[in-house]
């Protein structure tokens, strides 16, 4: 493989890895109540990588309409991907203007479920799936595993709030929604893995969760070092793990990949109620479990048709 075949890819994964660290960053200053004003640096990590993101591929796309001599985007190199990653930057960018102008609306707000916030996760997930396709391109297997991990880092960052011990008063937050989480970690979890396997051609549920989990193992351990006190991370791994053996046993079963989504999905719905700091009934598991199994086979069928010919773009 040529070196410069994988400078683009591998920089759009560190910029995105930037982005994601500063918002764990600017969590943490929430939490230890150094916020006076949105212009924070957490923020200017976080808004500096989209930034550099989307100015790379503006630049490889200027670059490569000069080289054709007219203005015809889908007539370039990977246009496709490109477009993808673009307009992952542009969401994160449109988020970044809007969360300034909510936060002078409504104050600072002390949760990660406020619409700037999740649209700056959904436009980090679009754009890792646009550097997924960019390194399937041109054939760089690591790209392609660690823009499925970080993406579904990028999501799990959505419930980072269920990780604070205290602080935010976790009962008091989660204990109506507890139910959901495996529901509503399954959709994106359902949907990269499966989506992944499609694309790679063999099973990637333990790297893609692996990847995720150490990810958020590494913020426990940095947060660690501070005041701040962190549940253990959910050990979403062994969803992964699961939906690998179950797809590997299965070998010769037409839907083995819908199997293995749902008996992952329900083995997560079981490690989260394990794992909840919240008593749990066996009523509450069965909800979670029966959540987390339709979740998995409504995004492991969106998954297959993303990865199928023409995908998200058709």
């Amino acid at each position: 493989m040529k070196k410069n075949t994988i400078i683009l890819p591998l920089s759009l994964l560190l910029f995105a890895l930037t982005a994601l660290s500063g918002g764990y960053w600017d969590v943490w200053w929430h939490v230890m109540k150094l916020v006076e004003t949105f212009y924070t640096l957490p923020h200017l990590v976080i808004y500096a990588s989209i930034f550099l993101s989307g100015i790379t591929v503006l630049g490889v796309v200027f670059i490569r309409l000069r080289k054709i001599g007219s203005f015809s985007p889908a007539k370039i190199k990977e246009a496709k991907s490109l477009a993808l990653i673009g307009a992952g930057s542009v969401i994160q960018l449109i988020a970044g203007i809007s969360d300034d102008i909510y936060h002078n609306l409504v104050g600072f707000d002390i949760t990660i479920w406020s619409p700037p916030h999740l649209l700056v996760i959904f436009g980090g997930v679009l754009l890792l799936l646009g550097v997924f396709q960019l390194s399937h391109e041109r054939n760089f297997t690591t790209g392609m595993i660690l823009s499925l991990g970080f993406a579904l880092a990028f999501f799990q960052f959505s419930i980072m709030e269920y990780d604070i011990h205290d602080v935010w008063s976790l009962e008091n937050r989660w204990e109506p929604y507890k139910d959901y989480l495996p529901f509503l970690f399954m959709s994106c979890a359902a949907l990269i893995i499966s989506f992944g396997t499609v694309k790679m051609k063999k099973p990637m549920g333990t790297l893609v969760t692996g990847i995720a989990f150490i990810y958020k193992l590494a913020v426990y351990i940095a947060w660690s070092f501070t005041s701040i006190e962190l549940y253990f991370p959910v050990l979403i791994i062994v969803c992964g793990v699961v939906f690998d053996l179950v797809y590997l046993l299965t070998k010769n079963t037409k839907y083995r990949i819908h199997i293995a989504a749902i008996i992952a999905g329900a083995a997560l719905s079981l490690v989260v109620a394990l794992q909840s700091p919240i008593n749990e009934s066996w009523s509450n598991i069965v909800i979670s479990i029966a959540g987390a199994i339709v979740s998995a086979l409504i995004f492991t069928w969106l998954g297959k048709r993303l990865a199928s010919e023409g995908g998200y773009h058709a």
